[in-house]
């Protein structure tokens, strides 16, 4: 077994000047030919002179009895298992046991579906893709059908059963549960991670005692708090986005939560703005980023694109060059996960994974603390991104002692002052006036505390302002300029 990654081998292979990637790729496309028997199918049946081709140049080795083929779900329920115009599957590899009197292309196979919650879990683009392959499943006949998933249930329980009813197929569908169900509901400490100091993520209960430790709270400030503020005024007064459905509108809000612009239009003056004062433009991204900083542990922080993948991998780097360690992203994961050149972040200490490419399928070896800056839409997403950094022997390389994951939730939360009535009065009439997008965010706050003080100081004078009319007028476009002026 060669180790790819092992430094004296590939000090070898540049020394006798052996190219070492195209002979890994040209054995593992033999590989592949072979198992798949690809141009050896047709109707159904393996061409007898490629099979005695293959025997004479390989003799001993035993013939593959049927085509081994990897498809996608969107793939497998979609082009694949499409009949051409002679009443074939359009795939060579379904054309094998495939029966013309039945039609599906599915029965007569051994079919491993892993990740197979995609079944009941559809997107809208691919929801006909994947209807077909439920259905061509759930009555093919004579096949051996196997799902893997760690996340059967979502968000409705309702997917569980659906799931086991398509894995039982038709003509099991009344007969018991038992014998097709195998769960392992418990991981030996030995192959996992610990997780401290909140236990059970991913695959436990949570409940309102973890949030202490488990959820991480952020307050706007700046910049990014009145953007949010007066994004969240114009989602509840444009028609355009009031017809949207309530959680894409709050998804879009939510982007506020991160920075102050929207990731689209991170360019230009934006970027320069945020980068200038992170602080103030991104306060989340600010603490997360302080946060790891402030850790000599090896450290994975995921968030979505749309919720600023890419600034913050610039706050990162930046924040990186600063404090003297490398930032890595899903290009350098060889690197990252290498047991013996980066154990504990010697040579990337942290990486910043964007939650479309790190998902099923992907692990982070030997990672000590998991930050995840989005607030996962549903449970399973939580279990998804958690499960990246909690596999099976992820941390085998360590010592025993060392065998922890730290996972943090960060999420951002109006100032404290908002959450007051005077206060909040005084920053939201602030806003209303009209030359306020061009004034800094710190300022409407200095403004904010400086109408308090005013307020105190006449209370205390016993100025009479009891009319509504005469407060609203006290903290309105006079004095706004006004306490803008006092900073």
């Amino acid at each position: 077994v060669w180790d790819i990654n092992n430094e004296r081998l590939l000090f070898e292979a540049k020394t006798r000047k052996v190219p070492l990637q195209k002979v890994i790729r040209e054995i593992i496309d033999s590989m592949r030919d072979a198992l798949e028997l690809k141009n050896s199918i047709r109707k159904g049946v393996v061409k007898s002179r490629l099979a005695k081709a293959f025997l004479e140049k390989h003799p001993g080795a035993p013939m593959p009895r049927a085509p081994l083929r990897c498809f996608r779900y969107t793939t497998a329920g979609g082009g694949a298992c499409d009949l051409g115009p002679d009443g074939w599957p359009k795939s060579p590899i379904l054309k094998m046991g495939f029966d013309p009197l039945e039609l599906n292309p599915y029965s007569g196979k051994v079919v491993i579906m892993d990740e197979c919650h995609n079944l009941v879990r559809p997107t809208l683009a691919y929801d006909e893709q994947l209807g077909r392959l439920r259905d061509h499943l759930i009555s093919a006949s004579n096949t051996i059908l196997a799902g893997f998933t760690g996340t059967p249930v979502g968000n409705d329980a309702v997917e569980g059963r659906r799931l086991l009813d398509i894995i039982k197929g038709d003509r099991a569908k009344n007969a018991s549960d038992a014998g097709f169900v195998s769960s392992f509901h418990a991981r030996a400490s030995e192959d996992f991670p610990r997780e401290v100091p909140v236990a059970g993520v991913p695959d436990g209960v949570l409940h309102e005692g973890m949030f202490k430790d488990l959820v991480k709270r952020h307050s706007l400030r700046g910049e990014a708090l009145k953007r949010y503020l007066l994004k969240e005024v114009e989602f509840q007064i444009t028609p355009r986005l009031l017809r949207l459905p309530e959680d894409k509108r709050m998804a879009r809000l939510a982007n506020y939560c991160n920075m102050h612009t929207h990731y689209g239009a991170y360019w230009g003056t934006n970027k320069a703005a945020l980068l200038g004062g992170v602080k103030d433009h991104a306060p989340k991204f600010y603490a997360v980023a302080r946060s790891v900083s402030k850790s000599t542990e090896k450290a994975v922080v995921m968030l979505t694109r749309e919720m600023g993948y890419r600034t913050f991998l610039e706050v990162m780097r930046k924040t990186g060059k600063k404090k003297g360690f490398k930032v890595a992203t899903m290009d350098e994961l060889g690197d990252f996960n290498d047991g013996k050149r980066n154990l504990r972040g010697e040579r990337f200490r942290v990486m910043v994974a964007e939650t479309s490419q790190a998902g099923e399928g992907v692990q982070f070896r030997n990672v000590r603390r998991l930050y995840l800056v989005d607030v996962p839409a549903r449970h399973s997403d939580l279990v998804q991104r958690a499960s990246r950094c909690v596999r099976l022997g992820g941390h085998g390389e360590l010592p025993v002692a060392e065998r922890e994951l730290a996972i943090e939730l960060h999420l951002a939360q109006l100032p404290k002052f908002l959450r007051q009535g005077l206060a909040s009065l005084i920053y939201r009439e602030l806003l209303n006036g009209k030359e306020v997008l061009s004034i800094a965010g710190s300022r409407l706050e200095a403004a904010t505390e400086a109408c308090l003080k005013e307020l105190k100081r006449r209370a205390t004078s016993r100025v009479s302002w009891n009319s509504s009319s005469t407060f609203r007028q006290m903290v309105g476009k006079r004095s706004l300029t006004y306490s803008l002026r006092l900073r």
